[in-house]
């Protein structure tokens, strides 16, 4: 009672003392067979008294009874499991085999659920190889308990679709059993693939054959054939009926093409043979008739009986060749060179009868006894004659070139030649006579009159060597004539009032106050001009010259004492460039060539030259020999830095060398690391000359850029790759995403698109470890929505459904009620009930059958309308109060009281009670009916605590 007063609060009345549980139990055992399987199929019995039925049940020997007690599925729980274990009892026993078990139990669930009582262990895998449907399989692998069952159901289901269901559901679950489903999947996907390549080849062969069989015949038709043959064989053996139909269809037509083809080739050849024979024929015609023209060059007179006998053999061969034109037309080559050798015999047969042969005018051009308008005249004849024959020229291998037309044919060319040489000779002649003309015209224009009447004497000595003149040059002699004779008249007026006044510019110099450079440049510039004066010869006067050459002398006595004391600095000069020449050999004699610092070197040099340029001016007969010694002391120096520029020029062709074999290097990383070794030991070589620096950088770095832009392009890729794996990656995300925003079914719907998205996510590689986290952070975000969103839908839905359901039972009870009442019930009720039933979509799991058992039930037997239905509503009621730890009314606390007592009197504490509002819902329903407002206060209370139970 302590214990009572702990769970309760307070302790309950006294009942009246019932016949005891521990009497009616002992009273089973006398009760017959046929009692107790009475006692054990009454579903009439309290729950208070079900151990009865399962003591029953545990006394039952093997029936029919037992097997519909452990199968059936209308009995208690309680019940059914004491009938399984019953059942494997028996069994263990080897009162029951196998066989005899599933001719009275067929459900698969029921057979396993018997045989796990068993303490054989391999009961279960016997009935499990029962099993072949694989929609069972399937279903018994998703709810088994075993891992090795699971494992073993997995390896016996071959459905793709199954499989795919199993994978998401196994995934979490059992990672062996997943393993092997993924493996199946694979095998199948593989095998989808392999057949969707074939189906791809089958298709691309038979639309080969399709194309060829459209193609004309060429040369590589036949080739092509059989290729394709040689496709068709290797994938043949897997094309069905219409694919093969369709390929025979094709490869008819391409057989029908080929023998068309060959048909063609053969008529092609015989007509080609008998044209051969006709083309062989002209040939020969052609030679004959190129033959006759040789034979026209050949005569050497033109008389009247041999011209008729070439004309006669000419009118054979024409009357041939129109014989041959009724076998066949000849090509437009042959019609052509045809054509041009009758032309060439018909105007060489004329010209012949009009003025004679070629042997005849071709020994008459080079006769003495011809005049030169003759010779002309036979070598125009003899030109036309050669006319018609020149373009066989470039068919010399057909038709050879007749000995008499060389001949002729040279002679003319010599005689051309001959005559364009004499013209040639005339034409430079007369050219440098126009010049020697230009260049006194010039002179007289210059007023150089000695000049010009030397240039004159020059031409009269040539015009008598040429000859005849042209008009023009003969114009341009009397234009030079009176230019010169004007000059000799102006001078005779002119030179000496000019004498004159260069005699009085230079007394004004005398003792003229400049510088002595400027002094003597003007004196040097009077005589010049003097000097010119005096070039036509004539007229020198020699009393002024004595004056102009007395006062020039006095002038320029200012200009000595300047130039000597210019010959003293140019002295002292020469000394500095001996004393540096001296300390330049020096140097090269005492320095340690072999520590050498090159830039000191190079510095010294161009000091050296910055020096000697500086001790100017010198006098340049003396420092020709301080030159040779400095250049040669130079030299010695520049050779030593030569050489070490040829040194490093060698040190850094090496490395170029070795830079251009690294960029034929495969492994661009080790490349890169390569050269830029080499670039660190090309700053350590010293300097070269600059003719080659320059273009040894541009050598050496064209190379190490070659192998930084393959490293770069490299490098470019693989970013653009993985860019590209990203984008896609980014992708199937954003597609995750998209699938949270459908509705309804298309949601649902949508989850083996979701599955199938995450598993093209899992088979990504090779991104960035930061990238990737970001996308599987920005997937899982995207997989949690959907799935959000799929637990909101299925909540709604099952949501809507139980309400559904239960506004079902409430129509259902005031049906119920109503038949009882009125011992039966209207049509018309009765199908509003029907239609609205119908109407129904979405109902929870078992919820129909639920119904539809009700309504049977009612119209088979009358229930009572007694105080036993509201009992058994008030408690499910109480129940759901319990289950929801809610407390119940005032008024049931007695009842709620004693339906706790009677769970632990069963051993079943509330915390065995299954906390399932499906299962009390059910119940619910199945309560027979009350009266429609008692009904709505105790559903109203029921549902209150029912809402906050899981389904």
């Amino acid at each position: 009672m302590k214990l009572f007063r702990q769970l309760f609060g307070k302790t309950p009345a006294p009942a009246p003392v019932p016949e005891t549980l521990e009497s009616k139990l002992k009273k089973l055992e006398a009760y017959s067979v046929e009692q107790l399987e009475a006692l054990a199929k009454d579903n009439d019995v309290s729950s208070d008294e079900i151990s009865l039925r399962v003591t029953a049940v545990e006394r039952l020997a093997v029936s029919h009874t037992l097997y519909e007690l452990a199968s059936k599925g209308d009995v208690s729980s309680v019940v059914e499991k004491a009938a399984r274990q019953r059942l494997a009892y028996f069994i263990d026993n080897n009162e029951i085999s196998l066989e005899s078990l599933l001719k009275y139990v067929s459900d698969t669930e029921k057979l396993l659920a018997i045989a796990s009582f068993c303490r054989q262990v391999d009961l279960e895998a016997q009935v499990l190889a029962q099993v072949d449907d694989q929609e069972m399989l399937a279903k018994l692998c998703q709810s088994a308990t075993s891992a090795s069952v699971r494992q073993s159901l997995a390896e016996r289901i071959e459905s793709p679709e199954l499989l795919k269901e199993l994978s998401k559901s196994l995934k979490s679950k059992d990672k062996k059993a997943y393993k092997i489903i993924k493996s199946k999947l694979d095998v199948i996907r593989e095998q989808e693939h392999k057949a969707a390549e074939l189906k791809s080849k089958l298709e691309s062969v038979c639309e080969e054959a399709e194309q060829q069989a459209k193609r004309n015949v060429d040369k590589d038709y036949i080739s092509r054939h059989n290729r394709i043959k040689r496709h068709w064989q290797d994938v043949s053996s897997e094309a069905d009926e219409a694919v093969q139909q369709r390929f025979n269809s094709a490869m008819e037509s391409c057989e029908k093409s080929i023998t068309q083809y060959h048909k063609d080739l053969d008529a092609a050849r015989e007509l080609e043979a008998k044209v051969s024979s006709l083309d062989q024929d002209r040939h020969e015609l052609l030679g004959k008739l190129w033959t006759t023209v040789n034979s026209l060059y050949d005569l050497e007179s033109a008389d009247d009986e041999a011209l008729g006998a070439i004309q006669k053999l000419f009118e054979e061969h024409k009357n041939r060749w129109n014989e041959l034109k009724s076998y066949g037309k000849p090509n437009t080559t042959w019609v052509k060179t045809y054509t041009q050798m009758c032309d060439a015999i018909d105007t060489i047969s004329h010209a012949y009868k009009d003025k004679g042969s070629l042997i005849q005018h071709s020994a008459l051009i080079i006769s003495d006894d011809q005049t030169e308008e003759d010779k002309q005249a036979s070598i125009k004849y003899l030109r036309n004659l050669l006319r018609p024959i020149r373009s066989f020229e470039r068919m010399e291998n057909n038709y050879p070139s007749n000995e008499n037309v060389n001949k002729t044919t040279a002679l003319l060319k010599r005689l051309e030649a001959d005559s364009a040489a004499q013209e040639e000779s005339y034409q430079k002649q007369i050219r440098l006579l126009g010049g020697l003309i230009r260049k006194a015209n010039q002179a007289t224009e210059q007023g150089r009159l000695k000049q010009a009447i030397g240039m004159r004497h020059s031409i009269d000595e040539k015009t008598e060597a040429i000859g005849e003149l042209p008009s023009n040059i003969q114009r341009n002699l009397e234009s030079l004539d009176e230019a010169i004779q004007k000059l000799v008249d102006w001078q005779a007026y002119a030179v000496v009032p000019k004498k004159n006044d260069l005699i009085e510019a230079m007394e004004k110099l005398v003792g003229a106050d400049l510088a002595p450079e400027a002094l003597a440049t003007k004196i040097k510039k009077l005589q010049s001009e003097w000097k010119e004066l005096n070039q036509s010869g004539k007229d020198r006067n020699e009393e002024l010259w004595q004056r102009f050459s007395e006062l020039a002398d006095k002038a320029y006595e200012p200009c000595k004492v300047y130039y000597q004391e210019l010959a003293d600095t140019r002295s002292a000069n020469l000394e500095k460039r001996q004393k540096l020449v001296s300390q330049l050999e020096t140097f090269y004699q005492e320095y340690n060539w072999d520590k050498a610092d090159w830039k000191h070197v190079e510095k010294i040099i161009r000091t050296a030259r910055s020096e000697l340029h500086s001790y100017s001016p010198v006098e340049r007969a003396a420092n020709k020999s301080v030159s040779q010694s400095f250049d040669a002391a130079m030299t010695n120096i520049q050779t030593k830095l030569n050489d070490e520029f040829a040194k490093n020029k060698a040190s850094k062709e090496q490395l170029i060398t070795q830079a251009e074999n690294i960029t034929k290097m495969d492994d661009l990383q080790q490349a890169t690391d390569a050269v830029k070794r080499l670039q660190a030991q090309w700053k350590t070589i010293g300097r070269c000359h600059y003719r080659d620096s320059d273009q040894l950088w541009k050598d050496f770095r064209a190379h190490c850029d070659a192998i930084f832009d393959k490293k770069n392009a490299q490098y470019e890729q693989r970013k653009a790759e993985i860019d590209k794996h990203i984008e896609q990656t980014r992708s199937i995300v954003d597609k995750v995403v998209a699938l949270s925003t459908l509705e309804g079914d298309e949601l649902l719907a949508a989850r083996s698109q979701r599955d199938q998205l995450q598993q093209e996510f899992s088979e990504v590689e090779n991104l960035p470890e930061k990238v990737m986290h970001a996308l599987q952070r920005d997937l899982g975000k995207a997989v949690e929505k959907f799935e959000n969103k799929i637990e909101q839908l299925q909540k709604g839905s099952e949501t809507q459904a139980w309400k559904v359901f239960f506004d079902a039972c409430k129509k259902v009870n005031n049906y119920c009620y109503t038949y009882n009442e009125n011992q039966g019930i209207d049509d018309t009720t009765r199908d509003e009930l029907t239609s609205f039933i119908a109407s129904i979509e979405q109902w929870p799991e078992g919820g129909q059958s639920v119904i539809s058992e009700k309504i049977a039930s009612v119209e088979k037997s009358q229930e009572n309308l007694n105080t036993d239905n509201l009992k058994a509503l008030k408690m499910l009621c109480i129940r759901a109060e319990i289950l929801a730890d809610r407390s119940s009314p005032e008024d049931d606390k007695d009842l709620r009281m004693e339906y706790q007592v009677n769970l632990l009197q069963k051993g079943m504490g509330r915390i065995n009670e299954e906390k399932s509002g499906a299962k009390i819902a059910k119940e619910w329903v199945k309560v027979g009916p009350v009266e429609d407002d008692v009904y709505q206060t105790l559903f109203d209370r029921f549902y209150n605590s029912w809402s906050v139970l899981p389904v």
